[in-house]
């Protein structure tokens, strides 16, 4: 069981670290009084593939939503679970997060799904919520914590 949870868990560092910058040494800079710190370096690693929401949401599934939010940056990600079964084929992933999607804009009534990255158990990561993957997109994962961060939900328990 632990052993299927790898890839998804692999993902969800890599996102982490690249939201981080993987190039930074910590150790520097917490010991580098505030004004002497250099500017901080773009990470170098290269971003991961990420299935975008045109390819889990449909026309028909499509809720109408106000322009995404943006934030100027990223500087936590909190990591969630979806609370569903684990045991799923991973080609039903789509079908999973079409369902969280709707749950989410129908039954809670949000503009959106509330997270910005979604990994299934093979290690697929799926964009969430609307405004793309290349900026910092105000999310709805955490309440009260959403401005600054990213939310990955792990698809299962």
């Amino acid at each position: 069981m632990l052993l299927a949870c790898l890839p998804g868990l692999a993902a969800v560092l890599v996102l982490a670290l690249c939201a981080n910058g993987i190039g930074r040494r910590a150790t520097a800079a917490v010991h580098a009084p505030v004004a002497a710190r250099p500017a901080a370096l773009r990470h170098t690693a290269p971003q991961p593939r990420i299935v975008p929401r045109s390819a889990w949401l449909d026309a028909l599934s499509r809720h109408a939503q106000p322009p995404p939010r943006y934030d100027d940056k990223v500087v936590a990600v909190f990591v969630h679970h979806t609370d569903s079964p684990n045991g799923y084929d991973c080609a039903d992933a789509p079908r999973i997060i079409r369902y969280l999607y709707a749950g989410q804009t129908g039954v809670r009534d949000w503009d959106d799904i509330g997270y910005n990255f979604l990994v299934d158990r093979c290690g697929t990561i799926y964009e969430g919520r609307a405004g793309g993957v290349e900026r910092a997109v105000t999310g709805a994962h955490t309440q009260g914590f959403n401005h600054r961060t990213a939310g990955i939900a792990a698809i299962g328990t």
